[in-house]
């Protein structure tokens, strides 16, 4: 029984750290376009990782893609 609890226990704090990863891996692209651009263009400040993090979230859930059929609505 302990056994059953600590794989479940495993695999939920793998998945965690794995979600976190890759959206610490896919918010380097936001971090590297805003330092680059943002700064020069428009004076503002660059962006930390944490930061780029944050973004990369906030656009997820202000832009998040609906899955919506026209097709259905006849």
């Amino acid at each position: 029984m302990n056994s059953i609890i600590f794989e479940v226990v495993l695999v939920v704090v793998s998945t965690i750290v794995i979600v976190i990863g890759v959206g610490l891996l896919l918010a380097l692209p936001i971090k590297w376009t805003w330092n680059v651009i943002m700064p020069y263009l428009f004076g503002l400040p660059v962006l930390s990782w944490g930061k780029a993090w944050c973004l990369y979230f906030l656009c997820g859930c202000l832009l998040k893609a609906s899955n919506i059929n026209s097709s259905s609505k006849k």
